[in-house]
């Protein structure tokens, strides 16, 4: 955040979706529109002209969440550090980091297992790619298994869909979590392999209520409420941690 900058407050504007934190603030030349900024610690910063009242800014952050995410999105991944794919790089699994533990492998195929709080990587051969994409490969496996799990406990759970069967696709995706298709077709990012399982289980049970509901109206957020309670509580955990999932 610049020296520019005034700080006014830091706000929480409740949404249909959760809450959003943000700091209000003013700058000299910012005097038409919102801007949106981040602060040194990653948190959001809606910049305004100082004439603007406060239930004009929420009634904009509220009429316009996809713009407020997508910039979220990138700018967070800009804010952090790179990756590292070298012994010690720390790497998420399951919402916990873990060390990586490289080593040269005397085959010609690759393994990665957590072991002992560690994740040990041999590869033929070292280099920081080579590490990436055996890492890459055991997110892939590993999303495989739990995914499809999960799946089947959340469709257990849900009576409309009336043991209609689940054709689930998993992709690695930047922007979005899951979408679904109303004839029974689920797509989820594997980058949620390493959120926690309650951040994964709200993802399911959101994509399955749009069985339900293909919109995001009351209806849609009372079957939610149902089906995965909790739900609020894993909107705002992605909201500001989301993007630290999908960096690589």
């Amino acid at each position: 955040m610049t020296r520019e900058l005034t700080q006014v407050a830091r706000l929480t504007l409740k949404t249909s979706s959760g809450s959003l934190r943000y700091t209000l603030g003013h700058r000299p030349r910012v005097t038409r529109r919102m801007h949106l900024d981040l602060d040194e610690d990653g948190n959001l910063c809606v910049i305004v002209p100082r004439r603007w009242s406060r239930e004009q800014v929420d009634r904009l952050l509220q009429d316009n969440p996809g713009w407020v995410q997508r910039f979220l999105q990138r700018a967070r991944q800009q804010h952090l550090k790179p990756l590292r794919y070298v012994d010690g790089g720390r790497h998420l699994f399951g919402g916990e980091k873990y060390p990586l533990a490289v080593r040269l492998g005397d085959g010609v195929t690759t393994r990665v297992r957590l072991y002992g709080g560690v994740l040990r990587v041999e590869t033929p051969d070292r280099d920081e790619d080579s590490v990436r994409d055996a890492l890459r490969g055991w997110y892939r496996q590993q999303a495989e298994a739990r995914f499809y799990r999960r799946t089947e406990i959340y469709a257990d759970r849900a009576p409309w869909l009336d043991g209609r069967r689940i054709t689930l696709h998993l992709r690695r995706m930047t922007s979005t979590w899951g979408t679904c298709r109303r004839g029974g077709e689920v797509r989820l990012n594997t980058h949620l392999i390493k959120a926690p399982l309650a951040t994964l289980d709200y993802v399911i049970a959101h994509e399955l209520c749009h069985m339900r509901h293909m919109h995001h109206g009351p209806s849609f957020w009372a079957q939610l409420e149902e089906l995965y309670p909790r739900w609020r509580e894993q909107v705002a955990h992605l909201d500001e941690f989301g993007h630290r999932y999908t960096q690589e």
